[in-house]
C-alpha cells in the first residue's frame, strides 16, 4: 500500500468532532439533515453544500420562532403590569388632589348657607283660609334639607343664567343694511358722469389685437421656409438610420472576429 492510500486510510479512521456529526451506529451522520456521510473526508464537502445550508437556516429561523413565542407572554404580563401600576398611581393622584369640583365639606348641612325662603311662599301661607285645619308639618329630615339647598344653589342658580341669556337674545336689534350713494349729496353730475365712465372702461376687458393679414409674398416664404425644414428634417433622420446600421454592423464584425480567435485559441490548444 503506497503512501496516498495509508493517507486516505488514516483520514477515514479519523473522528469528526463537530456538534452536527454524531456516530450513533457507527456510521457517519449528521444531526441536521439526517443524511449518513460516507467518510470523514466528505465531511466538510457536506458542510458546503446547498442542503446543509438550507436546512442550517431553517433550523436558526424555528429557534428564533420559538424564542419570540417564548418571550411575547412575558412581553404582556410585563406590560400588563406597567398598566395596572399606571392606573394605580393616576387613582392615586385623583384621590390625593382636593375636591375642587366638589362641594366643600359640610355643605348642605350647614344651615348658614341655606337660601332664605321666598317672599310667594310666605304671602301664600298667609292668603290661606284660616279656616283650614292647620296641620302640623312632618319633621324635615337631614337628606331633604341637603336637598332643597342644593335646588337653591345649584339649580336655581342655572335657571337664573339662562333666564338672562334669553333675555339678553330677545333685547338684541336687527336692521336692514342701508344703501349709500356713490357720492355725496352736493357733487356735481359731471364729476359722478365721468367717475361712472372710468369705471365701466376698467370694467371693461381689452378688446384684442389684430391679426395681420397675410401676403402672397409672406405666404411663399413661409411655404419654402417649411419645405426646407421638412427636408432637413429627413435629411437627418436619414443620417440618424445611417449611423445605427453603421453600429450594428461594426458591433456584428467585432463578435465575428472574437470568436475566430476563441476558435484558433482552442485549436492551439488541442
Amino acid at each position: 500500500m503506497d503512501a496516498r492510500s495509508l493517507l486516505r486510510a488514516k483520514r477515514e479512521q479519523a473522528k469528526i468532532e463537530h456538534p452536527y456529526a454524531s456516530y450513533a451506529s457507527g456510521q457517519l451522520k449528521c444531526t441536521i439533515c439526517a443524511t449518513p456521510i460516507k467518510d470523514g473526508a466528505a465531511w466538510d464537502g457536506h458542510l458546503g453544500s446547498k442542503a446543509h445550508r438550507k436546512n442550517i437556516q431553517r433550523l436558526k429561523a424555528e429557534q428564533e420562532a420559538a424564542t419570540q413565542a417564548a418571550q411575547r407572554p412575558a412581553k404582556r404580563q410585563a406590560q400588563a403590569d406597567s398598566d395596572e401600576e399606571e392606573t394605580a398611581s393616576k387613582k392615586r393622584r385623583v384621590e390625593e388632589q382636593p375636591g375642587a369640583r366638589g362641594f366643600p365639606a359640610n355643605f348642605f348641612s350647614d344651615p348658614s348657607r341655606a337660601l332664605p325662603a321666598d317672599d310667594d311662599d310666605e304671602q301664600d301661607e298667609e292668603e290661606a283660609p284660616a279656616t283650614a285645619p292647620a296641620s302640623a308639618p312632618a319633621p324635615a329630615s337631614e337628606l331633604d334639607a341637603e336637598w332643597e339647598a342644593f335646588q337653591k344653589n345649584v339649580i336655581n342658580a342655572d335657571l337664573a343664567a339662562e333666564s338672562r341669556e334669553e333675555s339678553f337674545a330677545r333685547a338684541t336689534v336687527a336692521a336692514e343694511p342701508e344703501l349709500l350713494e356713490e357720492l355725496p349729496q352736493g357733487f356735481p353730475a359731471e364729476l359722478a358722469a365721468r367717475r361712472r365712465a372710468a369705471q365701466a372702461q376698467l370694467d371693461e376687458p381689452p378688446p384684442p389685437a389684430p391679426v395681420p393679414e397675410e401676403t402672397e409674398a409672406e405666404k411663399k416664404r413661409r411655404l419654402e421656409k417649411e419645405e426646407k425644414e421638412l427636408i432637413m428634417d429627413r435629411i437627418l433622420e436619414e443620417e440618424r438610420l445611417q449611423e445605427e446600421a453603421d453600429n450594428k454592423v461594426t458591433a456584428l464584425k467585432a463578435r465575428l472576429d472574437l470568436i475566430k480567435r476563441q476558435r484558433a485559441a482552442k485549436q492551439k490548444a488541442k
